[in-house]
């Protein structure tokens, strides 16, 4: 006999990967490319998203009406709002977290309780930042200005 067992075996196994891999072809990175430049590109995703408060000064424990605008983003909702200190450069607390949708609206607002960490000397300078997102690709951040939060 000129094929013994083992080889078919090893023929079989070969023909089921083949057919198996087969369809899964490499993508090229012009492919990718050519998908990147038909997507708007990151400036055109984040285009006007913005907060519209002008914060020059917040009581610790007040609440505010904090205000974004969607612009002409491409930004479907907003995912929350942070606060920064000690220079704006450490993250002190998440404020406020949700699914706030824009829908037909460009402009949506939310009550949020301004509250430094126990333990925090006021007053302090510190600034907002908040994520917008889009089902159609990246994540927007946006940040106030610099502003007080006082006792």
């Amino acid at each position: 006999m000129i094929f013994s067992s083992k080889y078919i075996n090893l023929f079989v196994v070969f023909l089921v990967l083949v057919f198996l891999l087969g369809p899964f072809e490499s993508v090229s990175t012009e492919k990718i490319s050519r998908r990147d430049r038909n997507d708007s590109s990151f400036k055109e995703m984040c285009k006007g998203f913005k907060f519209d408060n002008k914060f020059t000064e917040v009581k610790n424990g007040e609440i505010v009406k904090v205000k974004w605008s969607k612009g002409e983003s491409k930004m479907d909702r907003i995912a929350n709002c942070e606060m920064f200190g000690e220079g704006n450069k450490k993250f002190w607390k998440e404020l406020w977290t949700g699914n706030l949708k824009f829908d037909n609206s460009k402009v949506l607002t939310s009550e949020i309780k301004f509250e430094v960490p126990e333990g925090t000397e006021l007053p302090q300078t510190i600034l907002l930042r908040t994520w917008g997102v889009s089902d159609k690709g990246p994540q927007c951040t946006i940040v106030t200005k610099k502003f007080r939060i006082v006792p």
